[in-house]
């Protein structure tokens, strides 16, 4: 029997959650893993390993890829997987510099985001620091344009707002420290993770949610604005 991919094994609720959106109706069946299956092999199979990417660091063989390498394949920026690295210039038409692999700010913010679920929480020049640790001074974006960035405005921060709402004032803090842990907490000896209530394990819930669809929807347009170039 052939050998099934190690990704299928104890899936995370984050990866599940992105493949349901990846792949309406998805459910971890077998006949549905199967389906998943060849659609990576379709779509990762003989691409061309760009520096910089995770999938640049796998193997070949996707049988071997962990639910964690999975996750990070699908939630990175497609420019950083397939598309052309620019030859570096000085000065773009719009007088801006142009970014290392070329990606824009948004494109920088998804890869911070998937190396770092806490950055979900970071305020403006928190992003900036990231960012320039990232991908260096010369390249990262300043705190006034992600300010702007609809990844930023108009989605991880009106979701960091209700999530605080639901779940109190300590939230961002509590994120900051524990990441993910804030939901996946399971009581017992030696477990030193926050005991919530229901209500703040919602609030904690919905708001990592909200974030992967952010990841997802912020993906696509790049992939939107990829395919209108062509």
């Amino acid at each position: 029997m052939p050998k099934r991919p190690q990704y299928e094994e104890r899936p995370s609720k984050l990866l599940i959650h992105c493949l349901e959106h990846m792949f309406p109706g998805f459910r971890p069946t077998p006949e549905e893993w199967r389906s998943v299956e060849n659609a990576l092999r379709a779509r990762y199979e003989d691409l061309p390993r760009k520096r910089g990417s995770h999938l640049s660091t796998l193997p070949d063989d996707i049988t071997l890829w962990s639910g964690k390498d999975l996750l990070a394949v699908l939630m990175e920026p497609p420019a950083v997987v397939y598309e052309q690295i620019p030859t570096p210039k000085k000065r773009s038409r719009q007088g801006r510099k142009r970014r290392e692999l070329g990606l824009d700010c948004e494109q920088q913010m998804l890869v911070v985001l998937h190396e770092n679920e806490k950055a979900a929480v970071f305020a403006a020049r928190a992003w900036e620091e990231a960012l320039k640790k990232r991908f260096g001074k010369e390249h990262g974006f300043a705190y006034t344009t992600i300010q702007h960035k609809d990844l930023y405005k108009r989605q991880l921060r009106p979701a960091l707002k209700h999530a605080v709402m639901g779940y109190g004032p300590s939230f961002e803090a509590d994120v900051l420290k524990h990441g993910l842990q804030l939901w996946s907490y399971k009581p017992g000896r030696g477990d030193k993770r926050l005991d919530l209530s229901e209500k703040q394990s919602a609030a904690a819930r919905r708001f990592f949610a909200e974030v992967e669809n952010a990841k997802i929807q912020t993906g696509r347009r790049f992939e939107d604005r990829s395919k209108g170039g062509q």
